[in-house]
């Protein structure tokens, strides 16, 4: 049973953006599926992925009721690459969509969400994502193109993450740290977007921050009023470059930035603490 639960876990995951709502959803399935007579299933694996596709539909369908409750943004929560690349018993990687795309895939209904995660994530064909949802091929290849024009970003889309961001990263630390607008400004791009997720317990803004001057003031004066020196750790947050800010073990925000050529043009600040326990010290 185990042996699919990386899978699975992908799946909900990349649906939900939540890890406790993707944890919960796949052991669900597998219990269901433990306690079931399995009468009539031919392939385990596609009764799974359907399983924890219908569930996690469901679960949307409930989120998107209590998040209309949800103090100002919500942002999915990020994992940190060991997780997202780390295999399952048999060898199976997770699959996970970048964190740009999780984003930018909240403005999709729940079945256009399942059809965009099962083929972009995931490269499942178009007979099979009709089988999965019960729809006609043809149907799931206009949701597929719907979904896609949503959220086509052309300027994110044509940039390939290397090894650079990681530098790019390190140097918007560095620049914070520092108190430095100008510096920070240049590493911007001038429509850069700021999106902050506080969950009611942080105090973050309403509405995104837009443009360099704005954002690279908000930045570093948010790091001189934090009242505390933070260990900052540059890594990779769902494929994507970003860095975690510590006080002590704790963490206290984790940013994902989005790269354009060599400048950011997208940043997602994640400062609810239930949002960051994965990136805990021991």
């Amino acid at each position: 049973m185990s042996a699919h639960r990386p899978l699975l876990f992908s799946v909900a995951y990349n649906m939900l953006g939540d890890r406790a709502d993707a944890d919960d959803v796949v052991q669900d399935v597998l219990l269901k599926w433990e306690q079931s007579a399995k009468t009539g299933v031919a392939n385990e694996q596609a009764y799974l992925v359907k399983s924890t596709v219908n569930a996690a539909i469901n679960e949307l369908n409930s989120a998107r009721r209590k998040r209309r409750t949800y103090p100002n943004i919500w942002l999915p929560e990020p994992l940190p690459d060991d997780i997202v690349r780390s295999a399952g018993p048999d060898g199976e990687m997770r699959t996970m969509l970048t964190y740009e795309l999780m984003v930018l895939a909240r403005e999709l209904s729940p079945v256009e969400l399942a059809v965009f995660v099962l083929r972009e994530a995931f490269n499942y064909s178009h007979e099979e994502i009709a089988e999965i949802l019960e729809k006609r091929p043809d149907h799931c290849r206009q949701l597929y193109k719907r979904a896609k024009d949503k959220i086509r970003r052309p300027d994110a889309d044509s940039h390939v993450h290397t090894d650079s961001d990681l530098r790019l990263a390190g140097e918007v630390v560095d620049a914070i740290v520092q108190g430095d607008v100008k510096r920070l400004m240049a590493l911007l791009t001038p429509d850069v977007r700021l999106m902050a997720d506080g969950g009611g317990k942080v105090a973050a803004a309403a509405s995104p921050t837009v443009g360099a001057e704005r954002v690279a003031h908000l930045l570093t004066t948010a790091a001189r009023k934090a009242g505390f020196v933070p260990r900052i750790e540059v890594t990779t947050l769902n494929s994507q470059p970003g860095f975690i800010a510590y006080h002590g073990h704790q963490p206290v925000a984790a940013y994902v930035l989005t790269a354009f050529g060599s400048k950011v043009g997208r940043m997602y600040v994640i400062l609810n603490p239930d949002k960051l326990a994965v990136f805990k010290k021991s």
